[in-house]
């Protein structure tokens, strides 16, 4: 599994994405929602893969 955008701090889990907003203004909202909901799956999953253990 390969997690590029999350990071572990010591406040806890982090997603980063420096281009999260401009992404939405240049493919719409029901794009957005949809690179959106992914990025909440791998975060979902690295949760479980590293906090579950």
């Amino acid at each position: 599994m390969a997690f590029d955008n999350i990071l572990l701090t010591e406040q806890g889990l982090r997603l980063i994405d420096v281009g999260i907003s401009a992404l939405r203004s240049q493919v719409g909202l029901r794009i957005f929602e949809k690179y959106v909901e992914a990025e909440l799956q791998e975060m979902q999953q690295f949760r479980t893969y590293f906090l579950n253990r």
